[in-house]
């Protein structure tokens, strides 16, 4: 019912954002263009099933009402000239920012601008999370869409509210024009669920864990406008600790069950085409700082745009019968 509701919802909105108005533009006079921002393929929580993270999802499909009383989500738009690499400035004037308390698909988040008909732009819209009632950034520096940069010590895996997503289209103007414009990550997500936990939850309970990424570069900034991402992080950027806990962060979808824990989810930022790889190390200790397992992930681990890397295996106990593999969006129903 769920997804019957979010589909309706979402033809609604499509339907919605793609009047026309009749009045044609006249000679070189402005002419208003209205932009509808969607994020098409997000679905939304149904408020009626049980409360818990999935990590096949995204911070928009996981968070509940409680979450959204402690986030915004901001949307950052600009308009540049047609052809922009990358490199050159948005249009004078152009920047709106819109923030909203709770995403709705059924809502739409609209930019007005005028612009002289007859030439072709570039528009780019970022969205991302911010503090509730806030408007500074908190884990993405957004003063310049050619380079929004991560915020030094923000990127810690685990953390949900990291989700960013945004578009880049050029739409060639002649008339008074309304259209929409479908936002999506610029991250893969990449998770590691274990299926072991039941044959130690009775002696060695996983709580705290450390993730080191080598051998490979992971990126912190991208080019909203040409979709590019570029530089590396540094070698202390790599290493993360964290604490865990089977009733923790993750306990819906794949984690419902009494045998699979996620240890590790993160957020990596994908080239705007084909695949990215990166190799990691995973330890994890019990409450008592004795280590259970560690696992290197040395053969290369592919990473996506908007798509979900999941590795699975007994990664507490014996390291058989581990599995990689990429669902084409993050989605709910995967299975392990």
């Amino acid at each position: 019912m769920r997804k019957f509701l979010s589909l309706l919802a979402l033809t609604l909105l499509f339907t919605s954002c793609q009047n026309e108005y009749k009045q044609d533009a006249v000679d070189s006079t402005p002419v208003d263009i209205r932009l509808c921002v969607t994020a098409q393929d997000i679905i939304t929580r149904d408020e009626n099933v049980a409360t818990g993270y999935s990590s096949a999802l995204g911070a928009i499909e996981n968070f509940n009402d409680a979450d959204w009383a402690k986030y915004d989500l901001r949307y950052t738009f600009e308009v540049y000239t047609a052809g922009d690499n990358g490199s050159g400035a948005p249009i004078a004037n152009s920047r709106q920012v819109k923030t909203i308390n709770k995403y709705n698909p059924e809502k739409e988040v609209y930019f007005n601008v005028n612009l002289k008909p007859n030439k072709t732009y570039k528009f780019v819209v970022f969205a991302d999370f911010v503090n509730e009632g806030e408007n500074s950034d908190l884990y993405y520096n957004v003063s310049d869409l050619r380079d929004i940069t991560a915020i030094d010590g923000k990127m810690n895996p685990m953390d949900e509210a990291r989700d960013a997503y945004f578009a880049t289209e050029e739409i060639a103007i002649t008339t008074h024009l309304e259209k929409s414009i479908y936002l999506k990550r610029p991250f893969g997500k990449l998770r590691v669920v274990t299926t072991d936990y039941e044959y130690i939850e009775s002696y060695a309970d996983p709580a705290k864990a450390k993730v080191t990424y080598y051998n490979c570069e992971v990126f912190k900034s991208l080019n909203a406008v040409n979709g590019k991402i570029s530089t590396a992080r540094t070698e202390e950027e790599l290493t993360f600790e964290y604490n865990l806990a089977k009733d923790g962060l993750y306990t819906a979808g794949a984690d419902a069950e009494s045998g699979n824990m996620t240890l590790f989810a993160d957020y990596v930022l994908a080239p705007r085409s084909g695949q990215d790889e990166v190799n990691f190390k995973l330890t994890v200790w019990d409450a008592n700082g004795k280590e259970i397992k560690s696992n290197d992930f040395d053969s290369p681990i592919p990473i996506e745009r908007n798509h979900l890397t999941t590795i699975t295996g007994n990664l507490l106990t014996t390291k058989t019968n581990i599995k990689v593999n990429i669902d084409h969006e993050l989605q709910e129903g995967e299975t392990l």
